[in-house]
């Protein structure tokens, strides 16, 4: 059995940006381009991460890595869930429906209110109402914060339209960031999206939530 070692590192973004349109350009001409890089291989040196999509070595993408001293502290912006209230989205098309509608108002913040069984959305600081979604909370009054939703309709935009979300709010008024992950809980699905929110309101945590 092959042994794989674990291999971390940290690579810009900015090469990749000439394959992704290169994609898009052929993608509306060879139906499946997709497919046809069905598989990566990815090799490292010191310096550079090699990637070569398959078949026959099609395309190759060749980028330097960043130097982790030089990186930002990434951990350092991931929220304790143990301090923070808790939301679940059941199904994700109705909240996505609804900012796609504000952002085509040119609106470039919502305020959202997490209250009973409800989120409210309005455009602006209390702005007027443009929808509502049911959800399920674990925590008594509201907390609202306001955010851009165009950083909620690409996240939501990569998602299955029946897609369950965990949402995670601070509590207090202090300006720390929101977290969402998938509700399914697998391997292939445990990441996070973080938005720091241009301001919060809401219920501080009881301390008996705290570990």
């Amino acid at each position: 059995m092959r042994q794989f070692k674990l291999a971390a590192s940290i690579a810009p973004t900015k090469p990749f940006t000439p394959l992704l349109e290169y994609l898009k350009i052929t993608a509306s001409e060879a139906e499946g381009i997709f497919l046809l890089a069905s598989a990566v291989k990815i090799t490292f040196t010191d310096k550079l991460a090699v990637f070569r999509f398959s078949p026959h070595g099609r395309i190759t993408v060749v980028s330097a890595l960043n130097e982790r001293r030089k990186y930002p502290p990434w951990l350092e912006i991931i929220p304790n869930i143990a301090h923070m209230h808790f939301v679940r989205i059941t199904g994700v098309q109705d909240l996505l429906s609804v900012m796609k509608h504000v952002l085509s108002l040119y609106v470039s913040n919502v305020e959202l209110v997490f209250e009973g069984s409800e989120l409210r959305i309005s455009m602006g600081n209390g702005g007027t109402p443009v929808g509502a979604i049911p959800v399920d909370v674990n925590f008594d009054g509201a907390v609202k914060m306001c955010i851009d939703p165009k950083f909620l309709v690409d996240y939501l935009n990569v998602l299955e339209p029946d897609a369950n979300l965990y949402w995670y709010l601070p509590g207090g008024d202090k300006m720390n960031p929101t977290m969402i992950c998938l509700a399914s809980n697998t391997a292939e699905d445990s990441y996070m999206y973080i938005i720091r929110p241009n301001w919060v309101s809401g219920p501080v945590i009881p301390a008996a939530h705290e570990e």
